[in-house]
């Protein structure tokens, strides 16, 4: 009796968390569908892809209409015939900068926002070079559209994926993402830290490294500057990294990503620390 009673209360727990486990992933599956169709709104076909195989992995199943979206709106790009279409957000960003703001006065059509595919390529090299402090790339983990590297100094990044960038106080770090770009939170952290990665060197520099393939996010072990802002003694770089969410554990104390040779996890860190920043996208 006892033996069966242990066995329906292993059965009735597991069943629980299956649930659980269920209503999470049925949340996150909604959230990530939410951004495919921002993505496809703005005709941006490779996130939008890149986003639905993570949305796949989530709902255990397959979306006919996406699909169809999602090869429609390759097929739109292919028909352009050596056009390139300029993005919503790609025409916003490019007319604020100067070097191109000229060209675009006269050379974009404003109607279908088209131009040579040629010049466009050549555009959009001078213009990821003219911002390269403010402008990131991106790489798509589990639907999130993480930064490549560090914030540098205040509103731009750091150079490379390794460098380690600045440290900064909670306080400081929710305003020094560069305009477009944001502290991740709690859960999008926690969304990494349950994606597979590893530990590597990237020229000489030690990190963790997730994705694979052209599609991979480094982070590396950076320290950090132990609660007197960037004056204060920097501990543990080339060994532990730390890095702010903009979610709160309680008073002064916040949620931030913390990463070694081992693992990648959570901690909770005062916010006079000073914590290396690394953005995801608005």
């Amino acid at each position: 009796m006892k033996y069966l009673l242990k066995i329906s209360i292993c059965v009735a727990m597991y069943l629980c968390s299956a649930m659980v486990c269920g209503q999470k992933n049925a949340e996150e599956a909604e959230r990530l569908m939410q951004k495919i169709n921002e993505y496809l709104s703005d005709s941006n076909c490779e996130r939008a892809q890149k986003v639905y195989i993570s949305w796949k992995e989530f709902a255990k199943t397959s979306d006919a209409v996406i699909e169809r979206r999602i090869k429609e709106c390759k097929e739109k790009w292919e028909k352009t015939k050596g056009k390139a279409i300029v993005s919503d957000m790609e025409w916003e960003e490019a007319s604020k900068n100067a070097i191109v703001e000229e060209w675009t006065k006269t050379n974009i059509n404003t109607t279908t926002r088209s131009i040579p595919y040629d010049e466009a390529m050549q555009l959009m090299q001078q213009y990821e070079t003219s911002t390269s402090a403010t402008y990131d790339k991106g790489v798509v983990i589990n639907g999130v559209i993480w930064a490549t590297r560090n914030v540098g100094s205040s509103g731009r990044f750091a150079s490379n994926p390794e460098d380690y960038g600045n440290y900064y106080s909670w306080d400081e770090a929710k305003n020094v993402c560069p305009k477009g770009w944001r502290l991740p939170t709690q859960q999008e952290i926690q969304s990494l830290v349950n994606t597979k990665s590893i530990w590597t060197t990237i020229n000489g520099i030690y990190g963790r490294l997730w994705g694979s393939s052209n599609n991979t996010l480094f982070l590396p072990v950076a320290g950090y500057r132990y609660r007197t802002y960037s004056n204060g003694v920097l501990d543990y770089a080339g060994t532990y990294g730390y890095y702010w969410s903009s979610t709160e554990y309680k008073n002064v104390i916040w949620y931030a990503l913390h990463i070694n040779s081992d693992s990648a996890g959570e901690s909770i860190n005062n916010c006079r620390d000073g914590l290396s920043v690394r953005c995801v996208a608005e």
